[in-house]
C-alpha cells in the first residue's frame, strides 16, 4: 500500500457521508469496512483496497476515522459478568502507532525438512473466501490462500499444500504474524470489579459512527429544508458550522 497522506483522504461529512451510509447500509461488515475506505479514499480503487493486507487496511479506516470524526474513541461495552455498561475511550495516535509498528516488514519464510515454506498477511480477499467457505475449513482456507511451500532442492519435488498436515507447519507463524493487529481493550468494571478484555474493530466501531452521524445529518437536511425550502444537495454541501448556525436560527 502507497503510504496515504492527509492530502490523499476525503473525510466522511456532508454528501460523502450521506453516500457512504446510503451504500453501506446492505453490506456484511467486511463490505462496509471496504466501501467507507473506498468513499475516503478516491484515487485508490476498490480493488487495490481489497488487497491491503488487514494492517494497511486497519491503518486506513483509523486515519479515515480521525479526519471523519477527531482523536478520542468513545464507546461502550456490556459487561460479560454483570451486564453493566462499560464506558471506553482510547486516542487514536497510540492505537494508529500500534498496528504500524506492529505490521510485518514483509513475507515470512521458513525451513521444514527439504522445503521451504513462505507467509503473507491475510487480505480482504482471503477473508471473503474465508467466508464464504464452510466453517469447519475457512481457517484451511485462509492458510492455503496465504501460505506457499517449495522445496530446497531442484531434484525434490513440490508438493501440494494439501498433502502436509501444513496447518501444523503454518499455524504458529500464521498466528504469530497476525497478532499485532488486534486491538484490544482492557476494562473494568465499576459494578462488579470484574477485569475484561475486549477486541476492538475499527471496521464495525467507524460504521456504528457513520450511521449515527447520518441519520443526524438527515435530520438536519429535514429541518432546515422545511424550514427555508432549500434542497437537499445545498444543505448537504454547507459546512457543520453553517448548518448549525441556520439550525439555531431556524429554532429561534
Amino acid at each position: 500500500m502507497q503510504a496515504l497522506l492527509a492530502g490523499d483522504m476525503r473525510p466522511l461529512t456532508g454528501d460523502l457521508l450521506i453516500e457512504a451510509w446510503e451504500r453501506g447500509s446492505g453490506q456484511d461488515a467486511l463490505g462496509r469496512a471496504l466501501l467507507m475506505l473506498a468513499c475516503g479514499c478516491p484515487d485508490v480503487t476498490a480493488e487495490q483496497i481489497s488487497g491491503w493486507d488487514i494492517y494497511e487496511r486497519d491503518i486506513a479506516l483509523l486515519r479515515l476515522r480521525r479526519m471523519s470524526f477527531g482523536e478520542s474513541l468513545r464507546g461502550y461495552l456490556p459487561c460479560p459478568s454483570c451486564a453493566e455498561s462499560l464506558e471506553f475511550e482510547i486516542p487514536v495516535a497510540p492505537a494508529l502507532q500500534r498496528l504500524e509498528e506492529a505490521k510485518p516488514a514483509g513475507n515470512e519464510a521458513w525451513q521444514t525438512g527439504k522445503f521451504v515454506f513462505s507467509l503473507r498477511t491475510v487480505n480482504s480477499h482471503d477473508l471473503r473466501a474465508a467466508a464464504a467457505a464452510q466453517p469447519m475449513t475457512a481457517r484451511r482456507t485462509l492458510l492455503e490462500r496465504c501460505a506457499s511451500v517449495r522445496p530446497m532442492d531442484d531434484d525434490v519435488e513440490a508438493p501440494a499444500l494439501g498433502a502436509w498436515d501444513f496447518e501444523e507447519v503454518v499455524t504458529e507463524h500464521f498466528e504469530q504474524m497476525h497478532r499485532g493487529s488486534e486491538i484490544v481493550l482492557t476494562l473494568l468494571c465499576p459494578a462488579c470489579g470484574a477485569i475484561e478484555k475486549a477486541g476492538f474493530d475499527i471496521g464495525r466501531f467507524l460504521w456504528c459512527e457513520v450511521r449515527h452521524a447520518a441519520a443526524a445529518l438527515l435530520r438536519d437536511v429535514h429541518e432546515l429544508a422545511r424550514a427555508y425550502g432549500w434542497a437537499e444537495e445545498a444543505i448537504l454541501r454547507m459546512s457543520g458550522v453553517r448548518r448549525s448556525a441556520y439550525l439555531e436560527m431556524a429554532r429561534a
